[in-house]
Order: C-alpha cells, then structure tokens, then sequence
C-alpha cells in the first residue's frame, strides 16, 4: 500500500466506524490497557441469542480448596458467583502495523478460517473480535482508494465476511492514548502493540462463561474445535492445546550424563527473554520455591475459571509499574504471557524446595527430579499434552514408556500390536527411533491417544498414521507431525494454504470424546502397576 496515501487516511474515521457498528452499543469506560484515561468508548455488537449458558464455579472452587489446599485469599482473586445468560467466546485480537498486503491477508484469512470452524464444529461459541483503528482506517483506505488499490479488494472481502458473520461479536475501543507509529511510547500513551491485552478481557467478563484465548496468525482448527467440545464437558479447569514439537526443548532442559535424566534449569521456561525474567526480576520470592507445571501461551489458552475484574485490573497497574522500572523491552513484548502467568501462578505450581540442587559443572541452580505424586495430582486440572517446565522420570524408562504408549495405539488399532523379540520389525526400530529423541517427541502419541476414537478411525482409514510413523527413515518427519497435531498455531495466506491435515478432522465426532489421564512411569510406579495387572486377572479368573 502506498505508504503516503495510507498516512492521509489513517485517521480515525468516524462515519465508517458508525457503519461497521450499526445497531451496535456505545458505552463510555476507562482504557483496559493504561487504566489511566478514563474517556474512552466502548463500541460492542453483541449477538444476545448465544448468551444462553450458565457460569458456575462452585465444584472448581470447592476442588481447589479441598484437594490441592489453595488459600481463601488466593480464592478471592477469582469469580465465585455463579451468572446466567453467558456466552462461550473465542477471543481474538485485530490490528495492523504493517500495512501490506500480505499481512493483512495472513491475519484475515486465518480469522475467517476460525469463524467458519467455530460455526460448524461449536454452534453455540461466539468469536468475540477486538479490533481499533488501526483496523478500520486501513479498510477505509482501501475502500476510498479501490482504483489504486485493487490487490487489497480480497483482504476486503474477507474483512467484510468476518464482520457480517453471525457468530462473529465485534468490540472495538476508540480511546485517544494509542498510538499507531513505531516511536516509543512514554507513561501516557499506549502502543499498538499493547493492544493485544484486549482479548483477556474476556477472562474478567461477568457475561462469558468459558474463554478460550488465540491469536489472529493463527486459526481454530478442527481438530481444537474438538478438543474444546470434549474439555468442557470434564472436570479440567485449563485447556492449553499443543504449540509444536520439540521447539523450545534446548532451552528448557539440559541432559545430565551421570545420572541419564534430563534437568530443567531454575526460573526455566520455553522463553528466556520475557518469562525468566519476570521470574527472577518480579517474582523471583515465589518462584525461587514455585515453578509452573506449565507455561502458558498467549494464543493457546482455555479456562473455566474466571478472574474478578478488580484483581485483573490491580495485577496490570503493578505488573506494568515493575516493567518500567527494570526498562526491559522484551517484557512489553510479551506482557500477555506475564499477566497469564502472574495470574494463575498459585494454582498451576508445584513446590520444588526439595528439588533444587546445584551442578558444579555448570555452576547453575537447577531442579530435579520433581515429587511424581505431586506432579500426577496436579496434571489433573489440565487438558494438555506438553509439560514444559518440569522434569521427571521419563527419560530413565524411555523405552518402556514407548511399549506402554505403543500399546495403547495397538489397542486402539492404530499400529499392528508389537513383537518385541522381533528386533527387525518397523514396530521396534519405531521405538528405537524415539528412544534417541526428547520427550516432547512423545506429545504425538499421547495425543492420538487423548483424541476421539472417530479421529484415530479417520487416520487408520487414510493412512495417514503409518505414513508419516512407520517410515523407513530412521528420522522421523518433523514437520508432518507438527501438522498431524493440528496445532491453532498455524497461519496461511490464503485458502489453497490451509495445513491438509484440518480437513482430516473436519467430520462428525458423534462419539464426544473423552481425557485419559497420562502415564508417568518410573521403576517404582511400574512395578506396582504391573503387580496390580496381576492382581486383577487373578481376581477376575476367580470371579469366573
């Protein structure tokens, strides 16, 4: 886009905005992000028809309290009452830095893929879409300026489209702090990028009942689609869907040849550039005896419990106050994944006082093996499949944990069952294959095996499993199951780039689906399952 052209029209248009917003509500409420300026409008066009279902809290909280021991203080942080006429909202939000075509394109398309599978596969969910004028003056200017700039006739479809779904709810805030050039900001103003914040609101909306949190480069897929219909209906309180294999497994763990195990470093997380700092600059009281189960990703976020808007509000003013003082760019980047953190941070963490020790070698504080009982109790609160701030014994007993999870997929007739004494066979090669991988390698089969029996059908009917899995290669193919995984975390351009594997999912899961706890096994723990499978056929044969 001609970069002259788009500075005349990238003032905040008013007439336009009023169109995009007809029938809409106008409320005047202080700015979400700075909570300084307290003269903005609020412009929401809500769809009243979803707001049909019911928040309660109650077993969540009681679950809290009575098995893992959170404190009525902690408690108080979050929304105890229970509301009628909610809505289920996938939060998303829109803006533009740059103005090119391709960004714009990206961003778009992947919205509109959202809303499609949102209305198929969840006809009672909203996409609740936050965009500002950073947005709409880009629009406008290629409405205005259609002549010069019929490229952008696309990205103008797909933008209409978007907001004439009927799924689609729109919030836009016009509020005169924010700036939308690259100069820096100072105390008073907010960058566009900060913008970003506005889709965890839905976390402190006394209107929402479950909030799922993505990003706009990347989509909902099917198979996610699927994932939060089985999530809701259990007793889970997050949902955090896979992001990708082995991506950020160099810089969590680091492998202790002596003792054969992985070790995590302390304030570890998958970034080091935003989150450990936070941890050792802003909490470092807390996490020097606390590490997160999990880290928890801006864009691939789920959760039934809902945060009071007063807490959320005071946790931003001082998490926001901290970052100026230690003057740290790359806080500001990655504010939403330092709120998430500091929000939930007393219910998703474990003590690891006992797990702390030194390695001389490397002169680091490190965490070991973490308690498994600790760690079984706690997986509990989560749909998930990747743990990344916490080892334990998996790699000890990688082998044996292959036969266990390749047992499963026999069960489940994913792959033939398995000869172990036959040491030529795919079968094992298979597990000696993973045997030399890390452990996230294993968040594919746990998947498979966490997913709906009609999905793994599918992939048994197509093929697709023994494809990509029992390959000659000794290497397994990365990128064929990152997209397997299906993970929201994938962007495209256009239509003809959707990841193929989202159509394999697009069918009907009539069966619903179902969490299956995981499997963490040491030597301990293996011997007592084996002498409980035992047991049990011996009791069964004397029932017969």
């Amino acid at each position: 886009m001609n970069n002259n052209k788009s500075s005349q029209n990238n003032e905040y248009n008013a007439e336009y905005v009023k169109q995009i917003f007809k029938n809409s509500i106008e409320e005047d409420v202080t700015n979400p992000i700075s909570l300084k300026e307290h003269d903005c409008v609020l412009l929401t066009k809500k769809k009243l028809q979803y707001y049909t279902h019911i928040y309660n809290p109650e077993n969540m909280i009681a679950k809290l309290k009575k098995e893992f021991g959170i404190s009525d203080e902690i408690l108080s942080r979050f929304d105890n009452h229970t509301r009628e006429k909610c809505c289920n909202v996938i939060s998303i939000t829109l803006y533009f830095i740059e103005n090119d075509l391709e960004t714009m394109l990206k961003y778009l398309n992947s919205i509109n893929r959202t809303v499609k599978n949102v209305k198929k596969k969840l006809p009672d969910w909203i996409v609740r879409l936050y965009i500002d004028r950073s947005v709409t003056s880009n629009i406008y200017s290629i409405e205005e300026n259609i002549d010069e700039l019929k490229d952008y006739i696309p990205a103008l479809q797909v933008f209409n489209e978007i907001i004439n779904s009927e799924n689609v709810e729109l919030d836009s805030y016009k509020c005169n702090s924010t700036i939308y050039d690259n100069k820096n900001s100072n105390t008073n103003t907010v960058h566009i990028k900060q913008t970003r914040s506005l889709r965890f609101l839905v976390l402190s909306d006394p209107e929402v009942n479950l909030a799922v949190i993505r990003e706009a480069d990347g989509f909902v897929t099917n198979l996610d689609c699927h994932n939060i219909k089985v999530f809701s209906s259990s007793d889970r309180l997050f949902y955090l869907p896979s992001y990708q294999l082995n991506s950020f497994s160099h810089k969590r763990f680091m492998f202790n040849d002596k003792l054969n195990i992985y070790e995590t470093y302390l304030y570890g997380s998958y970034n080091n550039k935003w989150l450990t700092i936070y941890k050792q600059k802003i909490r470092q009281d807390f996490f020097s005896k606390h590490q997160n189960l999990y880290d928890l990703l801006a864009g691939m976020f789920l959760s039934k419990l809902k945060i009071n808007r007063d807490f959320y509000n005071d946790t931003i003013i001082e998490l926001y106050k901290k970052i100026q003082e230690l003057k740290y760019d790359s806080l500001i980047t990655g504010f939403d994944e330092i709120l998430l953190l500091d929000i939930y941070k007393d219910i998703i963490s474990i003590n690891i006082e006992n797990s702390i020790a030194t390695n001389p070698e490397k002169k680091n504080v490190i965490i070991t093996e973490v308690d498994l009982s600790l760690l079984k109790h706690k997986e509990t609160l989560f749909f998930a499949t990747d743990i990344l701030n916490l080892t334990f014994d998996y790699t000890i007993q990688k082998k044996d944990i292959l036969k266990e999870i390749a047992s499963e997929l026999s069960k489940e007739g994913i792959i033939p069952t398995i000869d172990i004494s036959n040491s030529s066979s795919n079968e094992v090669k298979l597990l000696e294959t993973y045997e030399l991988m890390l452990p996230s390698i294993y968040n594919i089969f746990e998947l498979l095996i966490i997913i709906d029996a009609v999905i793994l059908k599918k992939i048994i009917s197509d093929n697709i499993f023994n494809i990509i899995i029992l390959s000659k290669s000794r290497k397994p193919d990365i990128d064929h199951l990152h997209a397997l995984l299906n993970t929201p975390y994938i962007n495209f351009k256009d239509e003809t780039q959707i990841n193929p594997y989202d159509n394999l999912y697009d069918i009907d899961m009539q069966s619903g689906g179902k969490i299956k706890q995981k499997k963490y096994l040491n030597k301990k723990h293996k011997k007592t399952i084996r002498k409980n499978k035992l047991s049990n056929k011996k009791k069964t044969r004397k029932n017969k």
